[in-house]
């Protein structure tokens, strides 16, 4: 301790103040790694233990309210194209909404229609509001992707843009973009609004802060630059950090191709 008492003046230090000074000099040091970000590594790695020791099993159960409907490659030399014209999309999207889902999400852009069928999609997805399509948001340089145009300016488009930390890592995850004109949704918060409103749960602001976002009973608080394990990161738009309980594959997959032919596994109401 020779070098703490050529900090205070000689004779005797009171066993107060020498703690106090070890705990304000780590104190600063530890604010200042913070501050430069070089904690910040360590931090995500121990955020990411903590949820991966949370998720789910591996083998667990898929949940049985969500089907995701994947593109294949067996689907594209199936049919012998790609992109895949609008008709058949048009198809899908149809035999999906006979079995009484909640919402449809379509994360394919279609700014530009691929004929054959492009009257037959606009249709579909005009005639029933349970069609969420994507958008891609224009920022900076980037002109962004519009929604198709049969659905631009309604509550039907949302952006599926997400937030990729170093490393290819996603933990955080959007609500909300602001382009200066109009707030968008993102495609997650789309579908789950049309999935909860048959529960009588929806949008609110809390009660006891209103610039905080309640869904149902739970409020989702938006990152600050420095919450969690961040140290200054941009926490642009209205971001949360993800909490990935459900684990990895944790939902049923069925070929494009498979729904085409009608053999869908069952009706998710």
């Amino acid at each position: 301790m020779t070098w703490l008492r050529r900090l205070v003046p000689r004779g005797n230090v009171p066993p107060w103040a020498v703690a106090a000074l070890v705990a304000l000099v780590v104190a600063a040091g530890v604010i200042g790694l913070r501050v430069f970000r070089v904690l910040e590594p360590v931090e995500l790695a121990v955020y990411d233990a903590f949820i991966r020791a949370h998720a789910a099993p591996p083998g667990s159960p898929p949940d049985p309210r969500i089907l995701i409907v994947a593109i294949t490659e067996e689907d594209i030399q199936e049919q012998g194209m790609w992109p895949f014209p609008d008709g058949l999309l048009a198809q899908g999207i149809d035999t999906l909404l006979a079995l009484g889902p909640r919402a449809i999400g379509l994360d394919i852009y279609r700014d530009v229609p691929v004929p054959p069928g492009s009257a037959e999609l606009e249709a579909v997805l005009r005639r029933d509001q349970r069609n969420v399509v994507v958008t891609k948001f224009a920022e900076g340089s980037s002109k962004g992707v519009r929604p198709p145009p049969a659905l631009k300016g309604t509550e039907q488009v949302s952006f599926n843009d997400i937030v990729v930390d170093p490393g290819g890592t996603v933990r955080r995850a959007l609500l909300f973009l602001d382009d200066g004109q109009t707030t968008l949704y993102s495609f997650a918060l789309r579908l789950s609004l049309l999935f909860l409103a048959r529960d009588g749960l929806g949008l609110g602001a809390d009660p006891a802060d209103p610039t905080i976002v309640r869904l149902g009973r739970s409020s989702v608080p938006p990152l600050a630059p420095s919450d969690g394990p961040y140290a200054g990161v941009d926490a642009g738009g209205y971001q949360f950090l993800a909490d990935f309980r459900a684990g990895f594959r944790s939902f049923e997959r069925v070929p494009l191709g498979a729904v085409l032919r009608g053999k869908v596994p069952h009706a998710r109401p």
